[in-house]
C-alpha cells in the first residue's frame, strides 16, 4: 500500500490526510468493547500484547517511517475535534483517540499529545446545556452522561433554563442572568453544609440553605456577593477561583437554575 508514500506537504495542512490515514486503517483497527469510557489513558497498562495490533506491514506501521515533524503534524490534527463556539456538555466532542488504538507504536508515540489534546479541550471549551430542566436530578444519572474526573478541568459552562435566563460558571463563581441582563454573582457549595469559619472570615457574606426538589438528597450552601465590599469581594473570589467544578454542584447549579 502507498499511503504515507504520498501524503504531500499540502494535505497535511488539513484534516484531509488523517482522514484518508484513518480509513486505511480503520480495517486493522481492534475491535473494541462498546463498554470502555472514553476517559484518560492509563499508562500503566500500555503493554498491549502484539496480537491486539495491526501487523508489521500495516499502514500504521507506514506512518511510523514519516519524519518525526510530520507525524506530530499528524497527531496534532487528529486529536484536534472540530467543534463550534460552544460545545454541548453531554455531546461526544472530545479528541478522538482511534488512531491510538491502530498500534502499539503509535499509542506509546503518540500517548503524551492525546492527554495534552484532551486536557486542552475541557480547559478551553465553552461548554453549554441547553435546558437545565432536561439534566438527571441524581449524581449516579449524570454520571452516565459525563465523566466525573473530567469536570475539574471545566473553566465555562453555560446552563439555560429553558426560557430566557441562564446560569454561567466562570473562575469558581456562577452567574444568574436574568433576561433583562441583570446579573446575579454567587458561589454554589456542595458540601451540604455552611463552610466552616466562612462567618469569621467574611462576616458580611450572606448565605443560606438550598434543598432539593422533594427534601430528598444533598443539600447546597448558596453564598451571594451583594453587600461585600472590595476588599472582601476580591478575598471571596480568589477562594472561589481555587474551587474545581464537580458533579454535585453541576446538580446544584441546575437546581438553582431550575428554581429561578
Amino acid at each position: 500500500m502507498q499511503l504515507c508514500c504520498h501524503i504531500s506537504s499540502e494535505m497535511c495542512n488539513s484534516h484531509q490526510c488523517v482522514a484518508k490515514l484513518l480509513r486505511a486503517t480503520s480495517a486493522q483497527t481492534v475491535e473494541r468493547d462498546p463498554t470502555a469510557t472514553e476517559n484518560y489513558i492509563d499508562s500503566s497498562s500500555s503493554t498491549d500484547s502484539a496480537s491486539s495490533h495491526p501487523t508489521e506491514q500495516g499502514p500504521s506501521n507506514l506512518l511510523m517511517t514519516l519524519p518525526p515533524e510530520l507525524r506530530n503534524h499528524i497527531y496534532e490534527l487528529a486529536f484536534t475535534p472540530e467543534v463550534t463556539e460552544e460545545v454541548y456538555l453531554f455531546g461526544d466532542d472530545s479528541p478522538s483517540k482511534a488512531l491510538l488504538l491502530t498500534c502499539h507504536d503509535v499509542y506509546t508515540e503518540a500517548k503524551g499529545l492525546y492527554e495534552e489534546a484532551y486536557r486542552s479541550f475541557w480547559i478551553t471549551s465553552d461548554f453549554v446545556i441547553d435546558n437545565a430542566h432536561e439534566v438527571p436530578t441524581s449524581a449516579s444519572d449524570l454520571k452516565q452522561l459525563i465523566h466525573e474526573c473530567d469536570m475539574p478541568h471545566i473553566s465555562q459552562l453555560t446552563i439555560y433554563d429553558g426560557e430566557d435566563g441562564k446560569m454561567t460558571f466562570e473562575n469558581g463563581l456562577w452567574h444568574e442572568h436574568d433576561g433583562g441582563g441583570a446579573s446575579i454573582e454567587l458561589m454554589i457549595d456542595s458540601r451540604g453544609a455552611k463552610a466552616e469559619g466562612m462567618e469569621e472570615v467574611l462576616p458580611a457574606l450572606f448565605g443560606y440553605e438550598m434543598a432539593p426538589k422533594g427534601d430528598e438528597g444533598p443539600s447546597w450552601w448558596i453564598y451571594l456577593t451583594d453587600g461585600l465590599g472590595e476588599s472582601d469581594l476580591t478575598r471571596f473570589r480568589a477562594c472561589a477561583e481555587r474551587k474545581k467544578l464537580s458533579v454535585a454542584e453541576l446538580l446544584g447549579a441546575v437546581e438553582y437554575c431550575k428554581a429561578r
